[in-house]
């Protein structure tokens, strides 16, 4: 049972030099017995295990957006730890998850710690104090932090400005103490029975307690064998539901096996025994997600089961994740394959989050169902295919092309439909492919940091995209790079054919220095690199210079004649937009 004792005289006679000191600094869970425990409510933190750090961030301040930096920027005045050579220092370890730890420190005159924990830095008066709790300061999926400290004005005995911070040790006539019980924030993890709560993730909740840590990797693992370490997922198809107990805490799957935790990253899955193999995964009901992460699988599945849909919200908080074998902070609601991976999601899709598109592993979503996200997809890496079917969109959604590659591949072309009108396309870098396909979207935005492809792969039977008009998008943010589109098989200068790029349905589907920044590459058998022009249909085509129709004969005769009226008329265009241009000036 958790009980609270006063030791404060045993314990004031472990620190020498407490009371006459001007830089001597006290600091630890005050006099008070309870429990410190990690991110399960249960797990006992001991300094066997974890280093308690008092310290500061110098001039940096610790945000749930700089956490990749909190270590570099990291100072250490002094360390407890078990065993601790230094005298002033005193971990003390009750029964159960009971403990209590004193340290103390002396600050030099020239502003440097004397202890031999210290980081040998220099610390300047009126920095801000904390204390880090953690069992590593690297991103992993198991750190389990807690930082806290005291910002307010108030509770803070003999601290400076009533908060904690470096005192100026030649002047300081009175020794700050830095006492848990007289913290008011928490950065990361839980303080003095919850009062302040930080960021980080939790199972359970201690009734009373000095701190909690809490977890960065906020991961629910797919595993259908409990405690036994792995996942038996492989050639299994099972059902993911809010009543199922079919997720695991812990990476290896030796945790019992709960229900899916609200609002965290479903990951598929535990341990690595389903590496290689393909396993299907029903999706029942809705759930709300931060992420969906596809790590151990050749073939994965998340079918669509009786309606219901996976809604992504990361209800405000963040993530230590790993992808491709790279553990880093998500900000962003995400779907990660891993290198090797094929993943395929026929459920719905819903929320208001951006979803990152992330990991060298492909997605590819598949299905008739129609998906009701209102955020951007933002492809970043790796593959996501649009292969869904029926006649219904499969996204509505707004997609950023920002690294790996776009692929439209449709079983029927005719019928099959993957986006509405509405989904606008902004392309910064990547690759853009057109397979079998017959797909109308919103606008283009080019955007783009280097030369791009739009590449009609089709095996020449239908690979045609129809854009909206995109006369009013302003492509000049693309510095100058091209956009470059390769293997088109259509009739250069008529179009018609089997591949087919529209912008809107007339000549004004774009302007004319828009149409400058479009090129073919080696189209219809072609050699070289052709500039583009815009039919009145609204179809892009690459333009092939005709010698005047005497010299020809037949209907080539007729054909000069048509392309020279769609010509002179995009030159007139052009020469109107230069003269504009020239006013302007």
């Amino acid at each position: 049972m958790t009980f609270r004792c006063k030791i404060g005289l045993l314990l004031l006679a472990l620190i020498p030099g407490v009371m006459h000191a001007q830089t001597t600094i006290s600091w630890g869970t005050g006099f008070v017995v309870d429990e410190m425990v990690e991110s399960d409510g249960v797990t006992e933190v001991t300094p066997s295990g974890y280093t308690i750090a008092l310290g500061t961030f110098g001039s940096f301040t610790p945000t749930e957006n700089n956490i990749e930096d909190w270590a570099s920027n990291w100072k250490v005045l002094d360390v407890v730890s078990s065993g601790d050579s230094d005298s002033s220092d005193r971990f003390f370890d009750f029964s159960g998850t009971d403990g209590a730890f004193l340290g103390g420190d002396t600050l030099n005159a020239n502003q440097t710690s004397a202890s031999s924990d210290a980081s040998g830095a220099t610390f300047s008066a009126g920095e801000q104090v904390y204390v880090w709790v953690y069992n590593t300061q690297s991103i992993t999926e198991t750190s389990e932090w807690a930082l806290y400290t005291q910002y307010l004005d108030g509770e803070c005995d003999n601290c400076i400005d009533g908060a904690w911070q470096i005192p100026n040790a030649s002047s300081t006539s009175v020794p700050p103490n830095f006492y848990l019980s007289e913290a008011d924030t928490a950065l990361y993890g839980s303080i003095n029975d919850q009062s302040s709560i930080g960021m980080g993730d939790y199972d359970a909740s201690p009734a009373t307690s000095h701190f909690q840590t809490h977890s960065g990797g906020r991961g629910n693992y797919w595993d259908l064998n409990g405690s036994t370490a792995g996942s038996a997922a492989a050639g299994t198809t099972a059902t993911w539901n809010s009543s199922n107990t079919n997720w695991n805490k812990k990476a290896d799957g030796t945790n019992p096996t709960k229900k899916f935790k609200k609002n965290s990253v479903a990951v598929f899955s535990a341990g690595d025994d389903a590496d290689g193999s393909t396993y299907t995964v029903v999706k029942e009901g809705n759930e709300d997600v931060f992420g969906l992460d596809f790590e151990n699988g050749d073939s994965i599945t998340i079918a669509h089961g009786t309606g219901g849909s996976i809604t992504f919200d990361r209800n405000g908080k963040h993530a230590f994740h790993e992808t491709d074998g790279t553990t880093s902070v998500h900000r962003k609601a995400f779907i990660n394959v891993d290198t090797g991976v094929e993943a395929t999601i026929e459920t719905v899709l819903a929320g208001s989050e951006d979803v990152r598109k992330i990991g060298n592993g492909t997605l590819v979503m598949a299905g008739n169902t129609v998906s009701t996200l209102t955020g951007k997809i933002l492809l970043e890496e790796g593959t996501l295919q649009m292969s869904g079917t029926g006649t219904s969109p499969r996204l509505n959604t707004d997609i950023k092309i920002d690294g790996g590659t776009l692929l439209i591949s449709e079983t029927n072309p005719t019928s099959d439909n993957q986006f509405g009108s509405s989904t606008d396309i902004e392309y910064t870098h990547g690759l853009f492919q057109v397979g079998e396909a017959n797909e109308s979207l919103g606008t283009l935005n080019l955007t783009l940091s280097e030369d791009s492809t739009l590449d009609m792969t089709g095996d020449g039977t239908t690979s045609k995209i129809f854009f909206a008009d995109s006369s009013s998008e302003d492509w000049s943010d693309s510095g100058g790079n091209l956009l470059i589109i390769e293997n088109w098989d259509g009739i250069v200068n008529y179009g018609g054919g089997n591949d087919q790029v529209f912008f809107g349905s007339d000549i004004n589907g774009l302007t004319g220095s828009q149409v400058s920044r479009i090129k073919f590459l080696n189209p219809a058998g072609k050699t070289g690199t052709f500039d583009a022009i815009i039919l009145s249909t609204g179809e892009v085509v690459p333009f092939s210079y005709i010698p005047e129709p005497s010299t020809y004969i037949g209907g080539f005769a007729m054909a000069g004649m048509l392309l020279g009226h769609g010509y002179r008329r995009y030159r007139r265009r052009q020469r109107a937009e230069s003269l504009e241009g020239d006013q302007a000036v």
